[in-house]
């Protein structure tokens, strides 16, 4: 590894044997055992076993290797009701875009009712939401209710839990039938009946006072 090309001229080296060797460590390549010599293809078998005796190879200082340190990330435990943009910001994952998302979401469901309902956040990755979620508390609250006596369609259209079609059909009822006597009733639209658990989502913020 460290011998010069007079060195191997005096040990019997051929010029195109030694020029090979030259050419071989200027592109980084080590000798780490003796038999790594066999790797030079213009030196010949009965030259090798004659040097074999004496080469000697210095150990090369290994390289520490770099191992990254994993940071750790101690969180607050937030209300998910109470926390501000700037709370949902301290975990990994959630951005400024995502924290004001969340925070309107809120609002516009009226308040969370569970932990769950954060998972429920459009685009916001499962992963994210299960990294959250044991830091993530959800008090018991009363929840903005709409009245579904006195709203107007534009009003019930923007629950996020309601559809188009489904306000639509509330309103029409309202107007066909005359007031609704109780929030249960709405469950007889053939709209709220839609196989995804709609009424009993949005049940909580609808109210008839």
């Amino acid at each position: 590894n460290t011998c010069t090309e007079a060195d191997w001229r005096a040990l019997g080296g051929s010029e195109r044997t030694t020029r090979s060797i030259l050419n071989y460590r200027s592109k980084g390549g080590q000798f780490r055992q003796p038999e790594d010599l066999q790797k030079i293809y213009t030196l010949p078998d009965s030259v090798y076993q004659h040097l074999r005796p004496y080469i000697q190879l210095k150990k090369q200082p290994q390289l520490a290797t770099y191992a990254p340190t994993k940071r750790r990330y101690t969180y607050r435990t937030l209300d998910i009701n109470e926390a501000n943009p700037e709370d949902f910001e301290q975990f990994r994952g959630i951005g400024p875009s995502y924290a004001k998302r969340l925070v309107r979401y809120r609002t516009q469901l009226g308040g969370f009712l569970n932990i769950d309902q954060v998972g429920e956040l459009y685009r916001l990755p499962d992963s994210t939401f299960q990294h959250m979620r044991p830091h993530l508390n959800c008090a018991p609250i009363t929840p903005l209710q709409i009245n579904i006596n006195t709203a107007t369609l534009e009003e019930l259209k923007a629950h996020p839990y309601l559809s188009w079609s489904q306000a639509r059909a509330i309103v029409t009822y309202r107007t066909n039938k005359g007031p609704w006597k109780s929030v249960d009733l709405v469950q007889i639209l053939p709209e709220l009946d839609d196989g995804k658990g709609t009424f009993k989502r949005i049940r909580p913020y609808l109210t008839v006072n």
